[in-house]
């Protein structure tokens, strides 16, 4: 089964664009894919539910215990084909300055491999970030805001100093890009005509992204078995409620 964290060395790298069209991709293949988001964050999954129509799940390792998280990505895997969780903030941004929490460690919990989403001026600080901690558990990159021209020689040049591999690139579209404001992303739900920006995409990255490259690299074990979910909180013994995006969702003046 295709799986990977999509995460980056930073805020702002363009991580829900792409997660949003990378499921769009294995969408069109036929390959049924599900969306996570790692941490408590409310606001992408929005958009891969009002774009994509697919269900988008929480894995926090903050709130929620490792065998917990591990029962809920098996819960979401069932039946699909592809799995695509949405990192937060940085590679290793995580709680209180650690990698707590973070997008590298909820790959490490699941066994999921990283797919690294990372713009050419990015690239030189792309080592020390792997050298941060080991596993560093990335798989490939991503190039997005790439100019066409420079996309080999830039593939080769990730080849050269972290030996990972380039599986596919993205040129600069802001009319394909999600606008945000000073708290993130503006909602999905202020924004007309998301399905519109799927024909933004180019049609050529599809054959990039779903070929042998990205099978290959980003491969994970599927979830055979769920373990029981817990329904109380193992320190306060209150029971865990669902609560639907739009209670978190605040109007400007």
């Amino acid at each position: 089964m295709i799986g990977l964290v999509l995460a980056a060395p930073r805020s702002g790298s363009g991580k829900t664009t792409l997660a949003v069209a990378l499921l769009a991709l294995l969408q069109r293949r036929g390959l049924h894919p599900c969306a996570f988001k790692c941490g408590p964050d409310y606001i992408d999954p929005g958009f891969h539910r009002a774009v994509l129509g697919v269900e988008c799940r929480n894995l926090d390792l903050y709130l929620s215990e490792p065998e917990t998280v591990k029962a809920l990505f098996a819960r979401g895997c069932c039946g699909c084909g592809a799995v695509v969780a949405e990192g937060a903030m940085g590679y290793y941004d995580g709680v209180g300055g650690t990698p707590r929490a973070s997008a590298w460690q909820v790959g490490q919990t699941l066994g999921l491999p990283a797919l690294l989403v990372v713009s050419p001026q990015q690239l030189e600080s792309l080592p020390g970030l792997l050298a941060q901690h080991t596993p560093h558990g990335a798989a490939a990159v991503l190039l997005n805001r790439c100019p066409a021209g420079a996309a080999a020689a830039l593939a080769q040049k990730v080849q050269a100093l972290c030996g990972l591999p380039v599986v596919g690139w993205l040129p600069e579209m802001p009319e394909a890009e999600f606008p945000a404001r000073h708290l993130g992303l503006c909602m999905a739900g202020e924004l007309p005509g998301l399905a519109a920006r799927r024909r933004c995409w180019p049609k050529g990255w599809n054959k990039i992204l779903t070929g042998r490259c990205l099978r290959g690299c980003l491969r994970c074990p599927r979830p055979l078995r769920l373990c029981p979910v817990r329904r109380r909180c193992g320190g306060c013994g209150w029971p865990w409620q669902r609560m639907k995006p739009f209670a978190f969702a605040t109007a400007k003046p």
